[in-house]
């Protein structure tokens, strides 16, 4: 479900900064795609006694369905061009880095040790591939900036950016 909704993340944003003029098509393929993923993870994770009353889990749980609940109206102010590009790509961000999250409190459940480990590298990795998602984002935002800017690509944007590339690294270093 992350890597679906990281590239509906990435079509919502080219969709709202195009104005709709650009990338609608692909949006709709994208989400086309994304709901039977969705639909799968809810049928996953909606026997709560899987995860024995962990209090944590079942928070991130409950987080998680309610922005899954909150997609059909943040689907239709994209469609609207009805929400800021920063709002909607937060929307989406908040919502991998829960699913995100969720992986390694999964693996606290598995007691064979190597396929603990497999879960806690794929959270990791999965981490690393959204932190690309929003530095991708964040360098088009800059480089978009500079176009209309005089040329200069704002401070701010850069310093993000580079933040961005080294929690990324230090990920992959993990």
């Amino acid at each position: 479900m992350i890597q679906a909704l990281q590239l509906e993340r990435g079509a919502s944003a080219e969709c709202i900064s195009s104005v709709g003029e650009s990338f609608e098509d692909w949006l709709a393929d994208q989400r086309a795609a994304n709901d039977p993923v969705v639909t799968r993870y809810q049928d996953v994770t909606s026997d709560l006694d899987a995860f024995g009353g962990e209090q944590e889990a079942l928070d991130v749980l409950t987080d998680i369905q309610a922005q899954i609940d909150g997609l059909v109206l943040l689907r239709t102010r994209v469609d609207q061009l009805d929400i800021p590009i920063v709002d909607a790509f937060a929307a989406y961000t908040e919502l991998n880095k829960d699913a995100i999250l969720l992986l390694p409190l999964l693996g606290k459940r598995i007691s064979d040790a190597p396929t603990a480990n497999a879960v806690q590298r794929h959270a990791l990795y999965m981490s690393t591939k959204d932190l690309a998602g929003l530095e991708r984002a964040t360098g088009a935002v800059g480089f978009n900036l500079a176009a209309s800017g005089g040329g200069v690509f704002p401070t701010s944007v850069l310093q993000r950016f580079q933040s961005l590339v080294a929690k990324q690294s230090a990920l992959f270093d993990a």
